[in-house]
C-alpha cells in the first residue's frame, strides 16, 4: 500500500490509514484498520463484516503456514481461541474449496428496534 493516492482514488481512511479502490497489499496494522471501521460505511456493519471476510480469504489465499502464522500473531492480541494453529490449519486445508461456494444472506429492516 505505498505510495500516495489522490483524493479520487480514496475509498475511505480510518484510523490514520488511506485505503484505495481495487486490490491492495495490507500489513497486520492496516488489516485491523481496514476491517474495524464501520460508521462511515454505507453499509454499515454488513460493509465490515464484508472487509473481514477480505482479509481472512486474502490470508488464506496466500497459502504458507509461515504467512498465515506472521498474521495471525499480528491480531492475536484481539482474538481469543482455544484452537491452536495447527488444529485452525486443519480447518482451512480441509474447507479451501468450500469457501468458493458460501452463500451469504441479508435480512432487510428499517432499525426501529
Amino acid at each position: 500500500m505505498a505510495g500516495h493516492y489522490r483524493e479520487q482514488y480514496i475509498r475511505f481512511r480510518y484510523d490514520g490509514y488511506s485505503f484505495g479502490k481495487g486490490e491492495i497489499t495490507l500489513n497486520g496494522e492496516e488489516a485491523l484498520a481496514y476491517t474495524r471501521m464501520r460508521k462511515e460505511d454505507r453499509n454499515f456493519d454488513f460493509g465490515r463484516q464484508n472487509r473481514q471476510r477480505q482479509v481472512i480469504e486474502g490470508i488464506i489465499n496466500k497459502g504458507s503456514p509461515h504467512e498465515i502464522r506472521r498474521y495471525v500473531q499480528s491480531v492475536e492480541n484481539n482474538v481469543k481461541t482455544n484452537l491452536t494453529f495447527n488444529y485452525q490449519w486443519d480447518i482451512q486445508s480441509g474447507f479451501k474449496e468450500a469457501r468458493s461456494k458460501v452463500i451469504q444472506h441479508e435480512l432487510k429492516c428499517d432499525g426501529t428496534k
